[in-house]
């Protein structure tokens, strides 16, 4: 009898388990389609104030968000903010600048949600197109690890999670 107890406990823990991954799935895709980062107001250091973004800096923001949203150039895993910014015809420290004030992430991270947005659309549409080695190495990723990593925490689930309850869920 306590066998089967625990048991049932342990169904319904599993249940809720699952419930709760798949609200992540789809909150995941969900961030996945919305295409544009809104500009980050920026905290005065002295006055605890809100301070706005210069307008240059929203500029090459928005030029680079459409760049790389027009030519995925994100998916280029030798990607690098100096190539970038001779691509935009500027100075690196600028455009890092921009990114730092505009989103509060560095250049990395900032590629990396575009690369992890792209995972989510791929593994969305068809998640038997490649195993999740190919959807890192098709969104730009040197290697396995570090798109689990960036998977994990822009999403909270690993790419296997979320492609078996993705599965699930449709």
């Amino acid at each position: 009898m306590v066998i089967f107890g625990l048991s049932g406990i342990l169904f319904v823990f599993y249940r809720r388990k699952r419930a709760a991954y798949r609200v992540l799935v789809l909150k995941s895709q969900e961030w996945a389609a919305s295409t544009t980062l809104s500009v980050a107001p920026i905290k005065n250091v002295e006055g605890g104030k809100e301070q706005s973004v210069s307008d240059v800096d929203r500029q090459l923001f928005e030029q680079l968000q459409q760049l790389l949203q027009d030519e995925n150039l994100y998916r280029d895993s030798a990607i690098s903010i100096e190539v970038i910014a001779r691509r935009m015809k500027i100075n690196r420290t600028y455009l890092s600048r921009a990114i730092n004030n505009c989103s509060r992430k560095n250049f990395n991270v900032y590629i990396n949600e575009f690369r992890i947005k792209e995972a989510i659309k791929l593994m969305s549409a068809d998640d038997k197109k490649f195993s999740l080695e190919g959807f890192a190495f098709e969104t730009g990723f040197n290697d396995r690890r570090a798109f689990y990593r960036a998977f994990r925490k822009l999403t909270g689930l690993s790419p296997s999670d979320f492609r078996s309850n993705l599965q699930k869920s449709l």
